[in-house]
Order: C-alpha cells, then structure tokens, then sequence
C-alpha cells in the first residue's frame, strides 16, 4: 500500500490517471517523496499537468551516473 511507503518511483509513466494523482497527493502530504520518470513516448503534456499538480519540481541538469563497485574479497572496516 502506498501510505506504508516513504518514497515512491514512478518509472516509464505515458500517462496518471485522476486516481494516481490523488493518491500521490495523499501520500506527500503525509511526507512522501515522488520521483517521477516519464516514458519519452508518453503524453508529456498529461505528465507535466500531473507534475504541477503534484507540485513537483524538474530536473534542470542532466543526471550524473555513479557506480561503486567492490571487489568480492574486500571487507568492510568492522566486518
């Protein structure tokens, strides 16, 4: 259920339907987080009506990727 999560991500979306939307509302009213990633093949306009909404704020800078990785060997200092 949604009120028993803290954060939300909503990947792929082409499109949220009035339901979804007052969930989400719901939900970050209480202190939720939504991270919404929209289908480059969706209906953008419903998407960006649904992010103002929701009163969600973009991303005005490209995403930077970090990867750690570990050897398998490797221990953690108190491990």
């Amino acid at each position: 259920q949604i009120k028993n999560q803290n954060l939300i991500v909503l990947n792929g979306l082409s499109s949220i339907s009035t339901a979804l939307k007052n969930s989400l509302k719901t939900f970050m009213k209480s202190g939720g987080v939504v991270v919404l990633i929209p289908n480059k093949k969706g209906d953008l306009k419903d998407i960006a009506e649904a992010s103002d909404q929701l009163n969600l704020q973009a991303l005005t800078k490209p995403v930077v990727k970090y990867f750690l990785c570990y050897p398998k060997e490797m221990k953690l200092e108190g491990s």
